[in-house]
């Protein structure tokens, strides 16, 4: 699927212009905003650490190869979303909708994926998900597609899924 003509511009230290996320950080220009409609949006390669998207719609957003550390998707909709090669280690994503989500590559060490997050049709070739914490159905399923090796971090996928 190719992104969408527009592309979202972020600065170099990851602020979001127009308050539509914000950091980890505090400060008045990082302020927590919930419910923002970013369908569509283009974030590929660009530093997010720490941003936090949640209860917002990022559906068919792409973030591809972006440094998405820390960042938190609590309660978010990224049903279509490209997160290919995207660093997403100790990312947050309970309660998300993740349904066909694209993580091939992607590296999510230590990220929060339990309690009711949808995974549903997701694809994941050679994502890595050491230490990951997932209900025992979420990675079940998982298992059942894994395939390839982590071209960063050189993990087997269903190994850092612990599958048997």
């Amino acid at each position: 699927m190719a992104p969408p003509a527009a592309a979202f511009v972020t600065r170099a230290d990851g602020f979001i212009p127009s308050g539509s996320a914000s950091t980890s950080q505090t400060g008045s220009k990082k302020t927590l905003t919930r419910g923002v409609d970013l369908h569509g949006s283009v974030f590929d390669r660009a530093a997010l650490r720490g941003v936090s998207f949640q209860s917002s719609n990022l559906r068919d957003a792409h973030f591809a190869g972006a440094d998405l550390t820390a960042a938190s998707f609590f309660d978010t909709d990224l049903v279509g979303v490209d997160f290919r090669g995207a660093t997403l280690s100790q990312a947050n994503f309970e309660l998300a909708n993740m349904r066909h989500a694209v993580l091939d590559g992607a590296v999510l060490i230590e990220s929060y994926v339990s309690s009711t997050t949808k995974l549903d049709g997701v694809s994941i070739v050679g994502a890595d998900f050491t230490d990951v914490l997932l209900r025992k159905d979420q990675q079940k399923y998982l298992c059942s597609i894994a395939s390839g090796t982590n071209p960063v971090t050189g993990v087997d996928t269903a190994e850092s899924l612990m599958c048997p």
